[in-house]
């Protein structure tokens, strides 16, 4: 029957249709609304219907919606490494002259990241909820010191109710809470009197987690300075006291400039600097282990933390 062939011709194009836009849709569209307006009984409109849906290229629309997707998809990709950058970014500019306890990375890695990145995704940089996760950081870092004084059990509350409030379905906060206790609200744990410093180094120092981009003519965009633009340099030897000093050069070989590896580590923590070739993912893992490692209870501190 023309109605029936009718009905499985919209189905079989409607499958292909997951949305109300593009030339196809509009298509179909004016396929439907004239024969609302003309049909009075005479199915031979119907048959002109169906021969007319049967004639509408679904490729072009394939191809608009496929190109739509990667567009989607990449713009979705390029925020999440955006928002990654900026929680790497402040954890460095927090822990400037202070530590990082190994007990709060798995913290940091697990729950922050995620839960301040989906701040940035969602809200942006200027964000109240943005700011305001960006100073609870801020905030426990402080509190992790050794020398910090004061238990800070609103702080912890803070903390946690910004879990709750996202709804973060698969995290435990009670759980989260006796693991931040001894290092938030040391005073208020069970059995926890003063916060205990540990006497062990931090898993991996820079020149450790270096070790696989430090090799000759591995490609560096590195920082020229406040302002300027960073500079492709290459790798090409060290020098100095334990060779610390690490020489680039530019395509011709000719000099570059020198850097410390720890001045190279900052720089990378920051986003100043970074290997040309590094993935983002691999990118985020090194700027965040590099973070760590420079503001473990065992490393130097250098400087002062930046006012927020």
């Amino acid at each position: 029957h023309p109605a029936r062939e009718l009905l499985d011709e919209l189905a079989r194009i409607g499958r292909r249709l997951p949305h109300a836009d593009g030339p196809a849709y509009r298509q179909v569209r004016a396929v439907i609304n004239r024969l609302l307006g003309d049909f009075d009984q005479d199915l031979g409109l119907m048959e002109q219907a169906c021969t007319r849906l049967r004639e509408i290229d679904l490729r072009a629309h394939d191809r608009e919606a496929d190109a739509a997707t990667v567009q989607r998809r990449a713009r979705k990709l390029r925020i999440t490494h955006q928002a990654r950058e900026a929680v790497i970014y402040e954890l460095a500019i927090a822990a400037r002259g202070k530590q990082l306890p190994p007990d709060f990375r798995p913290f940091f890695d697990e729950i922050w990241t995620p839960l301040m990145g989906l701040a940035y995704a969602r809200h942006g940089s200027d964000s109240p909820a943005w700011q305001r996760r960006r100073r609870l950081l801020a905030q426990m870092v402080d509190q992790c010191q050794p020398q910090a004084a004061d238990a800070a059990p609103a702080l912890l509350d803070a903390v946690l109710n910004e879990l709750t409030t996202t709804r973060m379905a698969t995290v435990d906060a009670d759980a989260w809470r006796r693991r931040l206790q001894p290092l938030l609200a040391p005073g208020d744990a069970p059995g926890q009197v003063t916060r205990e410093v540990t006497d062990k180094k931090p898993e991996l120092d820079c020149e450790t987690l270096l070790a696989d981009w430090l090799v000759t003519n591995a490609w560096f965009q590195l920082s020229q300075g406040r302002g300027a633009a960073g500079r492709w340099l290459r790798f090409a030897d060290r020098r100095g006291d334990e060779a610390q000093t690490l020489v680039f050069v530019d395509h011709r070989g000719d000099p570059g400039c020198d850097k410390p590896l720890s001045r190279l580590a900052e720089e990378i923590c920051l986003g100043a600097s970074r290997p040309i070739f590094a993935s983002e993912t691999r990118l985020h893992r090194l700027r965040t282990d590099l973070t760590f490692a420079l503001h473990g209870p065992n490393a130097p501190q250098r400087g002062a933390r930046r006012s927020a």
